[in-house]
């Protein structure tokens, strides 16, 4: 069983995690659904539909820690519910890993701190949160279904992963579009070894670099001491598309939810 400090606080996602999220989707989860700061150092625990994944998410220090695991059977007793969060206590996670369903446990009444005195409003916490699990209901449902579709997103992810966008197109370095192509050919001389009837072997490899650009398609011969580099080009090519690509599918994104939001605003 696994034990923490009792300072720890852990907060169970209660809306079911497609466990192919890593640290920057369930970061984003954590955020918008378990409406806490990801970075605060406390435990953020996800769970699949079918309740046999496990994820803990905590940022440790200098960097992003995930702890995962994956029954063989069984499953846990996670609670699943329409808020989006739980928070518990460190020693009630050592249980639910074990198997035990907290929701048939007695605790005995004990003291603790009024809301007030800890600083937090409870009825103001509990509308933010349920409105904001409407709102990325539908978003984590679409990510569920298929990671390819683009989810809808809130402007802070939006612009976040532009930015990344932009240091990763920063960071490409030479480019070449087109694709390589490996060739092997048949000489005119009719004692050569690629004319042997039993064994031929062509002349070659060969390769050739077919590209188009500005509306012209070219060909051209690339030297074997030179395939390399341009591979490397030719993928850093095919990157750059698919950024640019996804930039432009974020921008639109953005445009409609901004457009969404002046809408609502207006209606109001």
């Amino acid at each position: 069983m696994l034990s923490f400090p009792a300072a720890i606080k852990v907060y169970l996602c209660t809306v079911p995690c497609d466990m192919r999220r890593s640290f920057d989707g369930l970061s984003m989860m954590a955020e918008h659904i378990i409406r806490c700061n990801p970075f605060s150092g406390h435990l953020l625990v996800f769970c699949n539909r079918r309740s046999d994944r496990v994820k803990i998410l905590y940022w440790d220090r200098d960097g992003w820690a995930i702890w995962y695991k994956r029954l063989e059977a069984g499953t846990y007793q996670f609670p699943f519910t329409a808020t989006g969060r739980q928070e518990i206590a460190a020693w009630e996670l050592g249980v639910l890993l074990e198997g035990i369903d907290l929701r048939k446990g007695r605790r005995r009444k004990r003291y603790s701190l009024p809301a007030a005195a800890m600083g937090e409003e409870p009825a103001q916490a509990a509308a933010g949160e349920t409105q904001h699990f409407f709102d990325f209901l539908f978003f984590c449902l679409t990510i569920a279904d298929s990671p390819a579709k683009l989810p809808v997103m809130k402007e802070l992810q939006i612009q976040r992963r532009i930015g990344q966008l932009q240091r990763e197109l920063t960071d490409l370095g030479p480019m070449h579009p087109g694709s390589i192509g490996e060739q092997y050919n048949v000489c005119g001389q009719p004692a050569c070894r690629c004319k042997d009837q039993h064994h031929p072997r062509k002349h070659g490899p060969y390769y050739q670099l077919s590209y188009v650009c500005r509306g012209k398609h070219t060909t051209r011969f690339v030297k074997a001491e030179e395939v390399a580099a341009m591979r490397e080009k030719v993928a850093n090519y095919k990157r750059f598309r698919e950024l640019v690509n996804e930039w432009v599918d974020l921008a639109v994104e953005m445009e409609r939810v901004e457009r969404a939001r002046a809408k609502q605003r207006h209606g109001d």
